[in-house]
């Protein structure tokens, strides 16, 4: 078999293309996509899309350990993602909370009260 520098067969016209650049594995992408999913839900300012975006790399990183790809990446895309999601999570309930106590906080009171600590 006769081959030129380039990869090329001269025989058989064909490119041969070396083993570090075949096929990548099953769920590599699929754990990337995750991973991209895990890191927005971590820094993405608005919680219900976070939880969307978290929730998605759960699943995204999942299916690509059903796809038979056990690596870091793997790994990595569902430790992202569920930081990301418990983050939004707690994010949540932090701002539903703050949202109910405000609601029953005098403003003038709590301004009155303020203005008492300077005094202090």
């Amino acid at each position: 078999m006769i081959e030129s520098r380039c990869g090329m067969n001269e025989q058989t016209n064909r490119v041969q293309v070396p083993q570090s650049l075949a096929a990548e594995p099953p769920g590599k992408s699929t754990a990337l996509a995750s991973l991209i999913f895990g890191i927005v839900a971590m820094i993405f300012p608005i919680p219900v899309l976070d939880i969307i975006f978290g929730i998605t790399g759960i699943v995204l990183s999942c299916n690509a350990k059903k796809q038979g790809y056990n690596d870091t990446l793997q790994i990595a895309s569902l430790v992202c993602s569920i930081i990301g999601t418990v983050m939004a999570i707690t994010y949540t309930i932090v701002i539903l909370l703050f949202l109910s106590v405000a609601r029953h906080i005098d403003v003038a009171r709590f301004i009155e009260l303020v203005g008492n600590l300077n005094r202090y």
